[in-house]
């Protein structure tokens, strides 16, 4: 049976070219550029993609699957961005440790404004 295929986006900071190759990098196989043609006008496309061709052809990658097969992969930063994130999830205002039964706030610890 064919498994699905994910795709990991980037968004928010994606301004300029380098902001993107280190998103591709990072992992994202797609960057959100909405605000940056909101911020520069459209374009700003031609200037995101000049330089992932310049960034591209000075590392001599010929495809965007070569530039992904780049990143750099590693169990122990994997297992330290998915401690990384699980913490984040448990914190809640004050300090204090989230549970399954804490009512003050969804499971990423932002307060509850929603009156039931």
């Amino acid at each position: 049976m064919p498994t699905a295929r994910l795709w990991r986006y980037a968004c928010g900071g994606i301004n300029t070219a380098a902001d993107l190759i280190k998103a591709i990098l990072a992992g994202a196989d797609v960057g959100m550029v909405v605000s940056a043609i909101y911020r520069h006008g459209v374009d700003v496309i031609r200037s995101l993609l000049d330089g992932l061709i310049a960034y591209m052809e000075h590392h001599h990658f010929a495809s965007l699957g070569e530039l992904e097969s780049a990143r750099l992969t590693c169990p122990e930063l994997d297992r330290r961005r998915e401690d990384y994130i699980h913490a984040l999830a448990q914190k809640v205002p004050g300090g204090q440790t989230r549970t399954d039964q804490d009512p003050h706030g969804d499971r990423w610890g932002h307060p509850n404004n929603h009156p039931k």
